[in-house]
Protein backbone atom coordinates (compact mmCIF):
# COMPACT_ATOMS: atom_id res chain seq x y z
CA UNK A 1 0.00 0.00 0.00
CA UNK A 2 2.95 2.00 0.06
CA UNK A 3 3.89 1.40 -3.29
CA UNK A 4 1.62 4.11 -5.88
CA UNK A 5 -0.67 2.75 -8.26
CA UNK A 6 2.18 3.27 -10.95
CA UNK A 7 4.60 1.49 -8.97
CA UNK A 8 2.23 -1.68 -8.70
CA UNK A 9 1.01 -1.90 -11.99
CA UNK A 10 4.97 -2.29 -12.94
CA UNK A 11 5.14 -5.42 -10.94
CA UNK A 12 1.90 -6.52 -12.12
CA UNK A 13 1.63 -5.48 -15.48
CA UNK A 14 -0.81 -7.67 -16.55
CA UNK A 15 -4.57 -7.61 -15.63
CA UNK A 16 -4.72 -11.32 -13.86
CA UNK A 17 -2.12 -11.71 -10.91
CA UNK A 18 -1.32 -14.95 -9.64
CA UNK A 19 -3.50 -16.41 -6.74
CA UNK A 20 -2.17 -17.97 -3.69
CA UNK A 21 -5.46 -19.58 -2.66
CA UNK A 22 -9.21 -19.43 -4.21
CA UNK A 23 -9.86 -16.50 -2.14
CA UNK A 24 -6.96 -14.50 -3.62
CA UNK A 25 -7.50 -11.59 -5.51
CA UNK A 26 -7.55 -12.35 -8.98
CA UNK A 27 -7.36 -8.82 -10.92
CA UNK A 28 -4.61 -6.14 -10.87
CA UNK A 29 -8.12 -3.88 -10.66
CA UNK A 30 -9.37 -5.50 -7.59
CA UNK A 31 -5.47 -5.20 -5.79
CA UNK A 32 -5.57 -1.76 -6.74
CA UNK A 33 -8.90 -0.87 -4.84
CA UNK A 34 -8.06 -2.50 -1.91
CA UNK A 35 -4.68 -0.66 -1.88
CA UNK A 36 -6.87 2.37 -2.00
CA UNK A 37 -8.55 1.27 0.87
CA UNK A 38 -6.23 0.10 2.58
CA UNK A 39 -4.55 3.51 2.12
CA UNK A 40 -7.47 5.15 3.68
CA UNK A 41 -8.06 3.08 6.45
CA UNK A 42 -3.98 2.76 7.89
CA UNK A 43 -4.15 -0.66 8.07
CA UNK A 44 -4.62 -3.77 5.83
CA UNK A 45 -7.04 -6.95 6.55
CA UNK A 46 -6.63 -10.29 4.75
CA UNK A 47 -9.08 -12.71 4.73
CA UNK A 48 -8.22 -16.58 4.03
CA UNK A 49 -6.56 -15.18 0.67
CA UNK A 50 -2.67 -16.04 1.50
CA UNK A 51 -4.01 -18.99 4.22
CA UNK A 52 -7.32 -20.47 4.21
CA UNK A 53 -9.12 -20.73 7.59
CA UNK A 54 -6.36 -17.57 8.50
CA UNK A 55 -7.51 -13.46 8.97
CA UNK A 56 -4.45 -11.40 9.55
CA UNK A 57 -4.15 -7.60 9.68
CA UNK A 58 -1.22 -5.75 9.32
CA UNK A 59 -0.45 -1.90 9.12
CA UNK A 60 2.60 -0.15 7.59
CA UNK A 61 5.58 1.02 9.75
CA UNK A 62 7.39 3.89 8.46
CA UNK A 63 9.91 7.09 8.52
CA UNK A 64 7.99 10.55 8.87
CA UNK A 65 8.96 11.18 5.67
CA UNK A 66 6.89 8.21 4.53
CA UNK A 67 9.64 5.29 3.27
CA UNK A 68 8.46 1.94 4.60
CA UNK A 69 10.70 0.74 7.22
CA UNK A 70 8.51 -2.17 8.51
CA UNK A 71 5.25 -3.66 8.72
CA UNK A 72 3.24 -5.29 11.74
CA UNK A 73 0.68 -7.71 11.68
CA UNK A 74 -1.65 -10.43 13.76
CA UNK A 75 -3.06 -13.51 12.21
CA UNK A 76 -5.91 -15.68 13.55
CA UNK A 77 -7.78 -18.64 12.87
CA UNK A 78 -11.09 -17.38 11.25
CA UNK A 79 -12.89 -19.28 13.82
CA UNK A 80 -11.40 -17.02 16.39
CA UNK A 81 -12.45 -13.72 14.67
CA UNK A 82 -15.13 -12.00 16.10
CA UNK A 83 -16.49 -8.52 15.39
CA UNK A 84 -14.61 -7.38 18.63
CA UNK A 85 -11.49 -9.30 18.10
CA UNK A 86 -11.01 -7.72 15.05
CA UNK A 87 -11.38 -4.03 16.31
CA UNK A 88 -8.69 -5.06 19.19
CA UNK A 89 -6.98 -6.65 16.55
CA UNK A 90 -6.29 -3.76 13.91
CA UNK A 91 -6.60 -1.50 17.66
CA UNK A 92 -3.57 -3.26 18.50
CA UNK A 93 -1.66 -3.03 15.51
CA UNK A 94 -2.56 0.19 14.47
CA UNK A 95 -0.90 1.87 17.93
CA UNK A 96 2.17 -0.81 17.36
CA UNK A 97 2.81 0.95 14.19
CA UNK A 98 2.67 4.31 15.08
CA UNK A 99 5.00 3.75 18.39
CA UNK A 100 7.27 2.06 15.70
CA UNK A 101 7.23 4.48 13.14
CA UNK A 102 8.51 7.49 15.99
CA UNK A 103 11.19 4.61 16.90
CA UNK A 104 11.96 5.36 13.39
CA UNK A 105 12.24 8.98 13.34
CA UNK A 106 15.31 8.08 15.34
CA UNK A 107 17.13 6.04 12.48
CA UNK A 108 16.35 8.73 10.33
Amino acid sequence: ANMTDEEVCRVYPDELIPQVTKASLRTRSELLDVLARVRKEGHAEEIATTRPHMCSYGALVATPSGKSIAGVAVSLYEGDVTPAVERAAVSAISELAKRLSRFGEMLT
